[in-house]
């Protein structure tokens, strides 16, 4: 039955979760007030220092007034993707495994403090799972040239703004901007191709569905 299945999947998740708190909760001597800080830290968007994220400037520039009603949009659009991706790519071929790359490049761009680990991570699980989707990105080479060419432009600005006082916020701002501008058109190109073999595959489920029907019907 599958939502005995569903359920059953639902509750090792919370088991997990609750053991990895339980075992944070110990670790910090028992401090609730720490513990919800790790997490709340994420969600709060309190810490302005400058990072390869998309929401430090902001916060920093936006009145307090409308702070409020943009951690709440934030954190939702963090949350929105899950349920529309899985309904349209459930027909993939190891679906769960393309979601999950997917899930973690999402939560890579639109965290608040991503570090270039984060970004590492969710491509080379994707080159070692999908090598057909990565070698089929047009302009793949693009992509890389101006993210190592960003990468490395980075530090310069960072310390010109910081430290020898030559630049300013805006320059280290838009080296951050490119660089996730490069990461979102890679992973359009990579759900794409992703979401036109699954579409595939429904197409096989359907036509095989009929044809089991038609041999019923003889």
């Amino acid at each position: 039955d599958p939502i005995i299945t569903l359920l059953g999947h639902l509750f090792l998740v919370a088991a997990f979760l609750g053991l990895l708190w339980y075992a944070s909760y110990a670790m910090l001597n028992f401090d609730s007030r720490a513990l919800l800080q790790i997490y709340t830290q994420q969600h709060s968007f309190a810490d302005f220092t400058p990072n390869w994220g998309l929401y430090w400037y902001f916060f920093q520039q936006m009145f307090d007034d409308f702070r409020s009603f943009w951690v709440w949009v934030f954190n939702f659009n963090a949350c929105a993707y899950a349920f529309p991706l899985a309904c349209r790519l459930w027909a993939l071929d190891a679906s769960g495994i393309f979601l999950y790359i997917l899930y973690l490049a999402l939560g890579c761009l639109l965290s608040p403090y991503p570090t270039l680990a984060d970004v590492s991570f969710y491509l080379t699980l994707a080159f070692l799972v999908y090598p057909k989707y990565m070698t089929s990105v047009r302009g793949g080479f693009i992509y890389v040239y101006f993210s190592f060419g960003m990468l490395f432009l980075g530090p310069v600005f960072y310390f010109s703004w910081t430290v020898s006082g030559t630049g300013n916020a805006n320059f280290f701002y838009f080296l951050t901007l490119a660089f996730n501008a490069c990461q979102v058109m890679f992973l359009g190109q990579f759900l794409t191709q992703g979401m036109a073999d699954a579409k595939l595959r429904l197409d096989e489920m359907e036509k095989e569905a009929a044809l089991a029907v038609a041999k019923k019907e003889d």
